[in-house]
């Protein structure tokens, strides 16, 4: 194979270096999702407390009557306790999954979406009484829960439910999952710590 004349090679070297150049000048932008932050970036923030808790102090959900169906006034309410690490710089949202663990992956109970007001580190919330092909809605529910908390409760049969498809029992493992998206500002963190419900 033909050798590179030492012209074009100098070319070459001087070429890869302007592109450096301009790439470590460039302004830093958003090319990706929020996990990880990207290097140098100054439109991150962190979420620093990702966790939520039973409004009653219990993780046992009351299964009262079975067979009777969920109502929205037998259903327990969690509080949802997200902290960012600073104020945010513009107003942004993120949808988060209430996750549980599954023998094999994981199934989504619920969803979410909170919204950070420009200058504010916590949000508020938004929770439908519907998502993710659910067919069913607790009677009394309101359209969409704004209070900064989630419902869930037991089905008939004794099934773990939020405002998404129930659970195949009375026990889940449920974590909070943020989900990730690509726009102008980036949000490190994503999972809450794992909690166990059960019906009962």
């Amino acid at each position: 194979m033909a050798s590179r004349s030492p012209r074009f090679i100098g070319v070459s070297r001087v070429s890869g270096l302007v592109v450096l150049a301009l790439a470590v000048m460039a302004p830093t932008g958003r090319s990706g999702f929020d996990n990880p932050c990207e290097a140098n970036e100054t439109n991150c923030v962190v979420l620093e407390v990702r966790d939520f808790s039973p409004r009653d102090g219990s993780w046992t959900l009351t299964w009262a009557n079975p067979g009777s169906n969920l109502t929205f006034a037998t259903a327990e309410r969690f509080d949802i306790n997200l902290r960012l690490d600073r104020n945010a710089p513009q107003t942004f949202s993120r949808d988060f999954l209430i996750s549980e663990a599954r023998f094999m992956g994981r199934h989504t109970l619920g969803r979410f979406t909170a919204t950070f007001a420009a200058g504010s580190r916590t949000p508020t919330i938004s929770y439908p009484a519907q998502c993710c092909g659910a067919t069913a809605t607790p009677s009394g529910t309101p359209a969409n829960l704004t209070d900064g908390t989630f419902w869930m409760g037991c089905t008939a049969q004794g099934r773990v439910k939020a405002n998404g498809p129930h659970g195949d029992d009375g026990h889940a493992r449920i974590r909070l999952e943020k989900v990730n998206k690509a726009d102008s500002i980036g949000v490190k963190n994503k999972f809450s710590s794992e909690h166990d419900v059960n019906c009962r």
